[in-house]
């Protein structure tokens, strides 16, 4: 099983995840980070996807996190976070730069719970914006422990 179909299934969101329909970001923007790309970060620890149907826009394990985008060398970016940047940008809805692009992450709905597999998700839009453009996508932001 894949760490993102994990994570998706441990948050219960299989069937939110099939109900939603994949839209491609405006202009290419974001790129999806695939299970592949996840697995080159090394080590444990709690992992969060910001998904949009079954495909993931942005990964982050403890405090590395990785998007695609157009700008970036081989369009994959790994950004080190500190832990308030962890917080801000995963739980208080600020923005941070990652890959040459504003990226915010916003919870839209409330968060479920689920102790079993301490795991959580909640509804969220994650925008992007490179200056002159911006794309906001509508999903799910799941973590699990």
């Amino acid at each position: 099983m894949t760490i993102r179909a994990a994570l998706i299934g441990a948050a219960g969101l299989t069937t939110m995840a099939a109900a939603q329909p994949a839209r491609s970001p405006a202009p290419r923007l974001l790129l999806p980070v695939t299970d592949a790309d996840a697995a080159r970060i090394e080590g444990m620890g709690c992992e969060s996807w910001f998904t949009q149907g079954n495909t993931g826009y942005a990964f982050l394990r403890n405090s590395t996190l990785m998007v695609r985008t157009a700008l970036a060398r081989a369009g994959l970016s790994v950004c080190e976070l500190t832990a308030l940047q962890v917080d801000d940008f995963g739980y208080r809805g600020k923005q941070m730069v990652c890959g040459g692009r504003r990226l915010m992450l916003r919870r839209t709905g409330p968060a479920s719970g689920h102790a079993e597999a301490d795991s959580s998700d909640a509804a969220a839009t994650l925008t992007i914006a490179d200056g002159a453009r911006s794309a906001t996508l509508r999903g799910r932001f799941g973590t699990a422990c």
